[in-house]
């Protein structure tokens, strides 16, 4: 039985991991794929979608059941309070058993449902994402985990890296770099 797709919320993205797994801090774990999706707590939308996730855990639990710390994968901003209500997504990287490649990630299209070109999703994109819900339950409690399937990419903001060292300007008499003398004429192995 396949299991049921739910779709969030069309909301800003931060920390989009979704075209390439990322290590985990417990590096016991496989590489996950990941992104965190911003809504506006008091929108409408939002307040429907985390109705239904909420009426999903009773569901899955029951209604007397132990809440986990971890319960739902969403709470308020750290920075921006109640205001913002942040979704966590995250899917292990698994690897096939036949042919110990790694799976693919979630299938990313463009807002013409065209396949995605492979740039990186910065901080601010807006997506749609869906998501398949795992309920789990330990000693500490019960929860939900959401673990994105695909994403439609509405409105791109390009990955940019700050490179603080361009904000340098030369130092008169200051020390100069030999290294790369050193490569110019000698052969190196790898």
């Amino acid at each position: 039985m396949a299991r049921q797709s739910f779709q969030a919320p069309l909301g800003t993205v931060r920390w989009c991991h979704l075209l390439t797994a990322r290590k985990q801090y417990d590096e016991t774990k496989p590489p996950a794929f990941s992104t965190e999706l911003l809504l506006p707590s008091a929108d409408a939308d939002t307040q429907k979608f985390i109705k239904a996730m909420e009426a999903y855990f009773i569901e899955q639990h029951g209604a007397k059941a132990k809440r986990s710390q971890y319960a739902f994968p969403w709470g308020p901003d750290k920075e921006q309070g109640d205001a913002i209500t942040v979704v966590k997504f995250k899917q292990a990287q698994f690897t096939d058993k036949n042919t110990g490649e790694a799976k693919p990630g979630p299938r990313i299209i463009d807002s013409q449902c065209n396949p995605w070109d492979g740039s990186i999703i910065g901080n601010g994109s807006k997506l749609l994402l869906k998501f398949q819900i795992y309920a789990w339950e330990g000693a500490a409690g019960c929860g939900l985990s959401f673990q994105p399937t695909a994403a439609q990419v509405v409105e791109f903001v390009p990955y940019e890296r700050a490179d603080d060292a361009d904000a340098f300007a030369p130092v008169a008499g200051g020390y100069v770099a030999a290294a790369a003398a050193l490569f110019d004429d000698a052969e190196v192995d790898f």
